[in-house]
C-alpha cells in the first residue's frame, strides 16, 4: 500500500517526538549516573 504524503509526515512527527522522548529520558539517565558518582 502507497502512503500518502500527509501521512509520512504525520509518521515523521510521531518518530521525531518518540526521539525526543527518549533523548530526555536518556539524559535524565545520565544524570542520575552521573551523581552517584559524584561527577
Amino acid at each position: 500500500m502507497i502512503k500518502l504524503r500527509e501521512e509520512i509526515k504525520d509518521d515523521i512527527k510521531f518518530h521525531r517526538e518518540q526521539i525526543k522522548k527518549h533523548e530526555e529520558a536518556i539524559k535524565k539517565h545520565d544524570e542520575k549516573v552521573l551523581r552517584k558518582f559524584g561527577v
